[in-house]
This record gives structure tokens, sequence and C-alpha cells, in this order.
């Protein structure tokens, strides 16, 4: 990716601090007041390893994402009434479940023939069609996929830079940028539309969305100059994150044409990460005095600290919800949860109470 040595720099601080999420070396505390617990919480189970992570959900409340198997490897699971499934067949090493329909599509990466390849499963671990990316590239990597089959992720058009790729039966289409180098598109909804994020003409990275081909920037908070849209619903919404100008990087919505803060939990920092066709959107916050980052949910216009939904004996036990990842229309959650006694990361599924 070629970019101005200004933003260069600016990029590389952000997704430093974006990635700083994903590390806890220490407990996170909570604050003390507790609100009423809105949902159940259920640690979802491994396939013998001793890591997991979630990374999208079905409307039919199926999660996706990776798990570690007993030979200390990755591979793509996806938990259907909360038992695991595991999707990743022996021939392909570290794989990982990125997105799914509630027709049995689940789309993702493998480690295949020694290179990073997107995956089509076809409801199992062993039907499944390789991803491959445009002519002369070498990698694919695939993010989601709609009611109808459609894949979207992102394929090298040559080695070492990729663009936003559209898969139509296994067939690749070069979504193009806005006038840069490269692009990738993360989300698509059963419309047909896709968001994402490219590179524009100047160097600079903007959120971005493709209909029918036609891709449009999406710009950034004001003062900001990077953006990234993670997430799309049903109504063309979509969600992720922008900065404001400095390394203050915020959680952020496109809808109606507007460019919405969502603010954080005091802190400088948070991500959404997904959001629902009813508007709720999920992801991670920082506090003004937090080292690291809190699950998070915004409704309403409203932010809420998901610690503070849960039962407090879920705290008592150690869990600490670190960043929410899914949700659906009925209002599950899934995300990933660090226990502060054990030092594991784990799979949590937040069901709403009655």
């Amino acid at each position: 990716m070629h970019l101005s040595p200004a933003f260069a720099s600016r990029v590389a601080a952000v997704r430093l601090l974006l990635g700083a999420s994903t590390v806890c070396l220490a407990a996170l505390a909570v604050t003390p007041a507790q609100a009423a617990a809105a949902y159940t919480f259920t640690i979802l189970p491994t396939l013998g390893g001793d890591f997991e992570r979630a990374t999208s959900m079905a409307q039919n409340g199926w999660v996706a994402g990776a798990s570690g198997n007993p030979s200390g490897f990755s591979n793509a699971t996806v938990w259907q009434q909360k038992l695991a499934v595991d999707f990743g067949p022996d021939e392909l090493r570290n794989s990982a479940a990125n997105g799914l329909n509630e027709t049995g599509d689940v789309v993702g990466y493998g480690e295949y023939n020694a290179q990073t390849t997107g995956i089509w499963w076809h409801g199992s671990a062993d039907n499944y069609t390789v991803l491959p990316p445009l002519p002369t590239g070498r990698i694919s990597y695939a993010a989601d996929v709609n009611a109808g089959g459609e894949v979207v992720g992102r394929a090298e058009y040559t080695p070492g830079r990729s663009h936003a790729t559209l898969w139509r039966n296994a067939a690749p289409l070069d979504l193009g940028t806005l006038g840069g180098e490269e692009s990738e598109a993360t989300a698509i909804n059963d419309a047909g539309v896709v968001a994402g994020w490219a590179i524009t003409a100047d160097g600079y990275q903007h959120a971005a969305r493709w209909i029918n081909g036609v891709v449009t920037d999406m710009g950034t908070l004001p003062g900001g100059q990077f953006s990234e849209a993670y997430a799309l619903n049903e109504n063309g919404e979509m969600a992720g994150v922008s900065d404001l100008g400095a390394i203050n990087v915020h959680a952020t919505l496109w809808s109606g044409g507007s460019v919405i803060d969502l603010g954080t939990l005091g802190g400088s920092i948070s991500q959404a990460k997904a959001l629902n066709n009813l508007g709720t959107v999920v992801g991670w916050a920082y506090t003004a005095s937090e080292r690291y980052p809190h699950a998070t949910i915004w409704t309403n216009g409203q932010i809420a600290d998901l610690n503070q939904l849960v039962e407090p004996a879920v705290l008592a036990l150690g869990w600490r919800l670190r960043q929410a990842m899914a949700v659906n229309d009925a209002g599950l959650i899934a995300g990933e949860s660090y226990n502060v006694f054990t030092g594991l990361t784990k799979v949590f599924l937040l069901t709403p109470k009655p």
C-alpha cells in the first residue's frame, strides 16, 4: 500500500491503537456501578484447544469464528446451538470462518498449498470451494457471504497488493478502488451492496461502498483522514471506525447520508464491529482510566458497557467482556472475553433476558 509519508505514519499509529485491543496482559477492572443484568452470559466451547475468537453471527444465532484444536492450530468454527462444529479439514491449516448465512454457506480463509486462500464452505468442513485470486495474484481472503451466495473479501491482483473482490459462483470480480492502489470488501447485504474501504487517489484510506460495481467514498468524521467500514445491514447502514484528525479513533455509523460519531466510554478510542437491521451497534470502547477495551453496545444513540449488563457473578468468576463482534436482530451478541484468573480468551454469547 503506497500512502503519503505523513498519512502512512498516522495509519500506522491508528492501527497500533486499534490492534492493542487484541492483547491483554493484566486484569480489566470494571467500574463499581452495576446496572440490572440484561443478558445471560454463556462461554462457548472450543475444539479442544485453549483459544477461540468470534467474527460474525447469522440471524439463526449461529456464530462464526475460529477455535484452537488439540494440535495447536486454528480451525474455522461455527457454533450451532452453542455447540462447536469444526469446519477446518486436515488439508487447511490455520483456518478461520469470517461470515455465514442462514442457508449453510460459510466463508473465511485457510492455508491451502502453502498460500493464504479464501474458502467458501457449503455446509460442512469437507465440502468447500477454493476462491481464486485476481489474475496474476496469489492470495485471496473471504470476509462475508449473503443469502444469494455472493462472497466478498480481497484478492491480490499482483503480488503484495489487493483489491476488494466479489466472487459470484467462485469467479472473482475486481471491485476497484477510490483511485489508489488497494481496497478491501468487508461485508455484503442481500441486495448486493458491499461495504469496506479503499485508498483514494491522494493516498488516504476511506470507508467505501459499492453498488452495482460503482464505488462511493463514504468519508470520515469531521477532521479525519482515515476510516474503515466493517459491517453493513439490510437498510444500507454501515458501521466501522474513523479518526478525528488526531490520535483519537471513534466508532462510526454511516446512516442516511450522515457520518455519525458514536463516541466512547470516556477514553479516546472505540470501534464498531457489527450492527443489526434495527440499528443496534456493537463493538468495543476504552474508558477514561482503563488500558484495555470494554465490550460495548450502542442503542438509540446511547452507549453502554456490556460488562455492566451481565450478572455480577460473571465478573466475580473473572470474566471481562472485551470485544463485542456480532449482533443479530434477536439481540444475541457474540464476542471475546478474557478471564483474569486463567489468562484465557473465550468466545461469549449474550442472550437478552425476557
